[in-house]
């Protein structure tokens, strides 16, 4: 067990250096360095908290909600004959 809890910390700090630190990529003196929008550390932590689940499972309840609420108000309105 104690030797997982060593390769699972190996790794997000692997996963969290690859995050880390910039290249100039040839941008002008004016410009400036923007963190990267997604990391393979954000990635990965994101994948192992299920936070990705939870994200995905709030978009479809909304959706749906929308859905629903949408089918509500045309069923009301062929009811009441409008």
């Amino acid at each position: 067990m104690e030797m997982k809890m060593k390769i699972l910390m190996v790794l997000f700090v692997a996963l969290a250096m690859t995050g880390c630190g910039g290249s100039d990529n040839g941008k002008a003196g004016g410009e400036t360095n923007k963190p990267p929008e997604n990391s393979i550390a954000k990635d990965a932590i994101d994948g192992f908290t299920g936070k990705t689940y939870v994200d995905a499972g709030q978009r479809a309840k909304k959706t749906l909600t929308k859905i629903a609420d949408k089918e509500k108000k045309d069923l009301d309105t062929v009811l009441d004959g409008k």
